[in-house]
């Protein structure tokens, strides 16, 4: 299951405490993708967790902090990354 099925996962177990047990594994999968991942490929992500944290919202729960965090950091990365000279 890759971390851009959160908004289905939602629409088709509302209210089972499986979502929130699926959403921290993907949490730890992507933070294990992050700490891995070069500057570039850190950028390359960012949609992919903005899509997590719009599904999650969507479907009316609260976002993880640690996720929140993520989305945070690597959305400064990427503003960052258009005002480089050098861009990735």
């Amino acid at each position: 299951l890759s971390l851009h099925d959160a908004l289905p996962i939602c629409l088709i177990h509302l209210g089972v405490n499986i979502m929130d047990h699926d959403i921290e594994r993907q949490l730890r999968l992507l933070e294990e993708r992050i700490f891995q991942a070069s500057a570039c490929d850190r950028l390359r992500l960012y949609p992919e967790v903005q899509k997590m944290v719009d599904g999650i919202s969507a479907c009316g729960r609260k976002v993880p902090m640690r996720l929140a965090r993520i989305n945070t950091r690597l959305a400064g990365e990427v503003f960052d990354d258009r005002i480089d000279n050098m861009p990735c």
